[in-house]
């Protein structure tokens, strides 16, 4: 049964307040990799593109990057946000960006939390990109490949 929230304004908030503390570093995803780019767009004389191996974690609400690729895109942290770690122990990461993500014809700008030894594709950016799961291929995807004029 579908809830109705439309009179009900606590419940809604109750239902779509964010906590970050429960915003990260999940189970993976039925272990869906994808290959991405990454790139800093504040670097405009510097259009270089870095491929990345990503996986995707639905229980992880950003995008997460090591602190290798941090600095290949020269990015400065501008914050950080609390984040509880697999063993249930809670810690404070660098928040940076904006990060230019692209698969294919598909593109978006995120920020990204600074932590672990992979890039893990959270469901914010795995919804603004328009990816789908390949369960029986074991890697994620956009929905349609439409070509880009802008490549």
């Amino acid at each position: 049964m579908k809830k109705n929230y439309d009179n009900d304004r606590d419940t809604m908030r109750e239902h779509y307040d964010f906590d970050y503390s429960k915003a990260v570093w999940g189970k993976y995803y039925e272990h869906l990799y994808g290959k991405l780019q990454l790139r800093n767009p504040l670097l405009r004389r510097i259009v270089q593109y870095y491929p990345v191996d990503a996986v995707a974690d639905t229980s992880s609400v950003y995008l997460i990057i090591p602190e290798d690729m941090r600095s290949k895109l020269k990015l400065k942290p501008i914050d950080q946000r609390e984040v509880t770690l697999p063993n249930g122990s809670k810690t404070l990461v660098p928040y940076v960006g904006p990060v230019e993500v692209r698969l294919k014809s598909h593109v978006a700008f995120v920020g990204a939390l600074v932590m672990g030894e992979k890039v893990v594709l959270g469901s914010i950016l795995f919804d603004d990109m328009g990816l789908t799961t390949l369960s029986e291929e074991g890697r994620f995807d956009t929905l349609l490949d439409i070509p880009n004029p802008y490549l």
